[in-house]
């Protein structure tokens, strides 16, 4: 799934890596989604700009499938 980008690990104010209290490095969303349906959504999109740009270069891979409707429009610029 293409949801959202990796966490950033999160910094204290000399740059260090914060910890928590057990010990674990702490991370931060960069991107986030509302709801599933916006994640899937997102993911769709993603896979279809792949496509465009590298036509079969997700062929045979474990790629979620694209809903039916044309995300194409995500793409294009302000209307003149």
């Amino acid at each position: 799934m293409l949801d959202e980008p990796p966490p950033q690990a999160e910094l204290d104010q000399d740059g260090r890596h914060v910890r928590s209290h057990t010990g674990h490095a702490q991370y931060a969303a960069v991107l986030g989604s509302r709801s599933r349906e916006l994640a899937d959504l997102f993911s769709a999109a993603v896979v279809a700009l792949i496509e465009k740009v590298h036509p079969g270069a997700l062929k045979g891979s474990a790629a979620p499938p694209l809903p039916d409707d044309s995300v194409g429009d995500l793409w294009q610029g302000p209307t003149p």
